[in-house]
């Protein structure tokens, strides 16, 4: 039985295409076209299928079925244990980082939602990172609480060794601004 993650609307969709590439007919049956395009690497099943004019039920369908489709293919899924290590991960967020992600979660009406951090390879010694509000914390999932809880960080479990020892902060510079997210030297590729 192989170690295997749920597919859930918070995935990107590239994960999904990077885990089960046989899925990805599956996600074209579907209209999903994102499966080839460059915002796969950034974008969720959720924000795929609803920011094309899909409905909540499609994507709902479409979850059951990847996941079907994963069953069938891979067998049961085990209970997910944390990874090897994952008590001693580290992760770093700057005060302007801080208020940046609670400005943002009040504008977005998400107050008190963790904030998921994913990381994808995007070549060699590069990873292209995405942030999403999300309430789905899943028992596989890396939590860390900053600020008495008040802010709280998601971590997949397939994510611990690309993010192990991140450190996000915020810059704004005259013509620029946005999240900045430094990789430890030891971890990169």
């Amino acid at each position: 039985m192989t170690d295997l993650p749920a597919v859930h609307k918070n995935m990107l969709i590239g994960e999904v295409v990077e885990l089960f590439p046989e899925a990805t007919d599956i996600m074209l049956s579907y209209g999903l076209h994102c499966v080839g395009c460059h915002a796969n690497a950034f974008e969720t099943l959720e924000q795929g299928m609803l920011g094309h004019g899909f409905r909540d039920e499609d994507l709902n369908s479409l979850i059951q079925e990847l996941n079907d489709f994963v069953l069938d293919k891979h067998g049961p899924a085990k209970k997910r244990e944390p990874a090897s290590g994952s008590e001693n991960m580290t992760l770093k967020v700057t005060e302007k980082a801080f208020k940046k992600i609670a400005e943002i979660a009040k504008k977005e009406e998400k107050h008190g939602w963790p904030l998921r951090i994913s990381g994808r390879y995007s070549g060699p010694q590069k990873v292209t990172y995405s942030m999403n509000f999300d309430q789905d914390v899943h028992e596989y999932d890396k939590v860390f609480e900053f600020k008495n809880g008040q802010i709280k960080i998601v971590l997949d479990r397939l994510q611990y060794d690309r993010l192990n020892g991140i450190k996000v902060d915020f810059v704004k510079r005259k013509d620029t601004e946005g999240f900045r997210i430094e990789q430890p030297m030891s971890a990169r590729i």
